[in-house]
């Protein structure tokens, strides 16, 4: 994690899945322009576009691994669906939080 101390104070997200991390997009020099409700809803949505771009990729992968004649285990092929039930409910998620 490389934080330049010019980006500081500031709020950061470290993304579990990719192990991105996503400063706010401005510097927090005075707490009183932000409120709680405005940096959850920034970090709900950035996670959002992470996960929605993890899962697409994914599928994506799968698919051309598929349509390249190459065949997938139980296992494989029950992620993929888990990955698609997941991007759906986080692009549904995403239009709430947008």
């Amino acid at each position: 994690m490389e934080i330049k101390k010019e980006e500081l104070p500031n709020y950061f997200i470290l993304h579990p899945y990719t192990n991105q991390v996503v400063p706010y997009p401005e510097t927090v020099d005075d707490v009183t322009k932000f409120s709680p409700e405005l940096i959850l809803l920034w970090a709900r949505r950035t996670v959002l576009y992470l996960e929605v771009e993890l899962w697409e990729k994914d599928i994506q992968h799968w698919e051309t691994k598929q349509s390249e004649g190459e065949e997938l285990t139980e296992e494989q092929l029950k992620n993929i669906e888990l990955d698609r039930t997941q991007l759906v409910a986080a692009k549904e998620e995403l239009e709430i939080v947008i």
